[in-house]
C-alpha cells in the first residue's frame, strides 16, 4: 500500500521512512477498530459540528482611522495609495 501511494503522490521514501509510515498506517487502523467499537445506536448523523448556522455579526466601523494614519507605517506610498511591487508580468 506504502509503494502506490507513492506512486500515486510521486514521492519518494527511504527504506527507513517506509518502516516509518508503515508503522504509522497501523497505529491509525487501530485507532479506527478502536472507534468502530463503540455502540453509535441512536445517534443521529452531524451535519455540521455545531448547531448555529449563518453565525454572523452586523459590519460596523468602530474606530475608523485616516489615511494618513493608515499610510503612517507603510514602507512605500505614492500619494494616498500603498506602493508595493509588481507581481504579475
Amino acid at each position: 500500500m506504502i509503494e502506490k501511494l507513492q506512486k500515486l503522490a510521486r514521492l519518494e521514501f527511504t527504506v527507513e521512512e517506509k518502516n516509518a509510515l508503515e508503522a504509522d498506517l497501523q497505529n491509525i487502523l487501530k485507532m479506527v477498530e478502536k472507534i468502530n467499537e463503540l455502540s453509535t445506536d441512536g445517534v443521529e448523523p452531524l451535519t455540521h459540528m455545531s448547531d448555529h448556522i449563518n453565525n454572523v455579526r452586523e459590519d460596523s466601523v468602530n474606530h475608523p482611522i485616516s489615511t494618513e494614519e493608515a499610510l503612517s507605517n507603510a514602507p512605500k506610498k505614492h500619494g494616498q495609495w500603498f506602493a508595493v511591487s509588481k507581481v504579475i508580468e
